[in-house]
């Protein structure tokens, strides 16, 4: 018979988004730096961490980003609300923006969160705000199970006070915020 409150893969759903969080927790060894990122993550719907990207990687991999968004003639008529274009699945053609969606600390932290082995699928490169308007993206990134996709986002920017905003994001989406 199952346990719900002592074993993390009991139920359908993540443990972390589990109504047994706590007792989950409470028989599942962890550091205090994991407890306080389950404990924030559960609570807050996204955690931050730092990647520690030198420098030489982010130029490397903007630089093949601006190229390829300098490519585009014109901004595709389905972002109509965005000056800003977007380059999709760039990890195809650029290695290090691969690696970056392959990176260690994230893999490391989904591990973590979700006692799984992820699969980053997908990237999405752009330079300034998309200025989205709202939106719902199940109907691009849906699981079976439920509520096992996860979106990081990475700022390849240092936070400034200036950019600060930059860091909030929508809870709807379980999420992990990376920089450098």
């Amino acid at each position: 018979m199952k346990n719900y409150k002592t074993d993390k893969e009991a139920l359908d759903i993540p443990w972390i988004e589990s109504p047994f969080f706590k007792e989950l927790l409470h028989h599942n060894p962890t550091t205090q730096d994991e407890r306080l990122l389950l404990e924030k993550y559960h609570a807050d719907g996204y955690v931050v961490i730092d990647l520690e990207l030198d420098e030489e990687f982010v130029d490397t991999l903007m630089s093949g980003v601006i190229a390829e968004l300098q490519s585009f003639k014109t901004q595709d008529s389905r972002y109509h609300y965005s000056e800003s274009p977007r380059v999709f699945e760039a990890w195809k053609t650029n290695r290090n923006v691969l690696s970056l969606a392959r990176h260690p600390k994230i893999i490391q932290t989904l591990k973590l969160l979700y006692s799984r082995n992820p699969i980053p699928f997908q990237t999405i490169n752009f330079l300034k705000g998309s200025n989205q308007p709202l939106h719902q993206d199940s109907i691009h990134f849906y699981t079976q199970p439920e509520r096992w996709m996860v979106g990081t986002w990475t700022a390849l920017q240092d936070k400034t006070e200036s950019n600060r905003s930059i860091l909030l994001l929508r809870r709807a989406l379980p999420s992990i915020v990376t920089g450098k």
